[in-house]
Parts: structure tokens; C-alpha cells; sequence
């Protein structure tokens, strides 16, 4: 997972994981790295994960955001950027995975089996889910009783409703999946 480092003089102060994507940065109390200094504005930038890649973007700020010596309003990150606010050095690493796993499927108040928010995953986690879906689907499948056969060949019988909601969910998260993985493998590729 990422994580923003902030040093002043080459001296690190703070280090954090960007758990989320927006991610902010400023000297507010609503910041997801509040960092108090009065040459940091209230909110500074925030880095978002669009496309596969994570944007700093700055927020309008009072005395900006720098990189090489030039101010910026966005950019996207690379590997071994180190961006300047006030008398801090600000660096992200990991910059190769996404800022959230999964969430608990049941969340706060919610009920088991349904997200309440967008969830990103790494390729890594998406390998992961992928792996206990079919898992689950296995077991499934070992555990579903075999069909039993007409009393009399004479007689009607409704079928019995099966059990196969299960199966439906399984295979469209399978498939939402892999379509994620391509998307993963797509975006590597441009």
C-alpha cells in the first residue's frame, strides 16, 4: 500500500499509508494527514487513484506545492518524486498498488454480503478474491446434494428451487474479477 512520508532537513516526522483515494494533505483537522504548520494551508492537496495511477493535485494552496523548484497544481506521481510544502519534503512510495482493500463486506450497519462503498484492489487482492471464489464455489458444489429422481416416470412433479442464487452471485463476482484483472493488465501494458 502507499504511504506519504513527510521529512523536514532529510529528518523523517511523520509517515502514513494513503488508505483511501481522495487522500488529503493540510494543516486542517478534516485531513487524512494533518500536518500543523503555518506555512501548510488548511487543505494543501489531496492524491487521488484514477486509472491506475495515483495524481497530486494541490488545493488551491496559499504557498503551493513544488517539484524541481517549479510549482505545480497537478502531477502525476512517479517513483523517487519529492515535492516541496513550506520547509517539508513530501515523498510517496508503493506508488504500484492501490490505496484500498477490501472492506468488511457486512460494514457498519450494513448487512452481510453487501459493499458500501467502491472498493480498489491491487492485483495482488484481486488474485485473492478470485482464489477464494472459486474456493467457495468448490466447496459449493461438493456440498449440493444430487438431484433425486421421480417417484414414478407416471407422475408430475414441479422441480424444487434450487440453490443456484448462490451460484449466480459467484460467477458475476468471478467475473467482475477477472474483467478488474484485465483492466490491471491493460493498464501495465499502455
Amino acid at each position: 500500500m502507499a504511504e506519504i512520508i513527510v521529512k523536514l532537513k532529510g529528518n523523517e516526522l511523520a509517515r502514513k499509508k494513503i488508505t483511501k483515494s481522495p487522500f488529503f494533505f493540510g494543516s486542517g483537522p478534516g485531513n487524512d494527514f494533518q500536518l500543523e504548520n503555518p506555512a501548510i494551508s488548511s487543505s494543501h492537496f489531496h492524491i487521488v487513484f484514477d486509472n491506475f495511477q495515483y495524481k497530486l493535485i494541490d488545493d488551491s494552496s496559499t504557498n503551493g506545492t513544488y517539484l524541481n523548484e517549479q510549482k505545480i497544481t497537478e502531477k502525476v506521481l512517479e517513483p523517487g518524486l519529492k515535492f516541496v510544502v513550506g520547509k517539508f519534503t513530501v515523498e510517496i512510495t508503493d506508488l504500484h498498488e492501490a490505496p484500498q482493500v477490501i472492506e468488511d463486506a457486512a460494514g457498519a450497519g450494513g448487512q452481510k454480503g453487501q459493499f458500501r462503498s467502491t472498493v480498489q484492489l491491487s492485483e495482488g487482492d484481486l488474485q485473492h478474491v478470485l482464489q477464494a471464489a472459486l474456493q467457495q464455489r468448490d466447496k459449493a458444489e461438493i456440498a449440493a446434494p444430487p438431484p433425486s429422481a421421480p417417484a414414478s416416470p407416471y407422475t408430475h412433479r414441479d422441480p424444487e428451487p434450487s440453490s443456484s442464487g448462490g451460484s449466480s452471485v459467484l460467477l458475476i463476482i468471478i467475473g467482475f474479477v477477472i474483467i478488474l484483472l484485465l483492466g490491471i493488465i491493460i493498464g501495465k501494458l499502455t
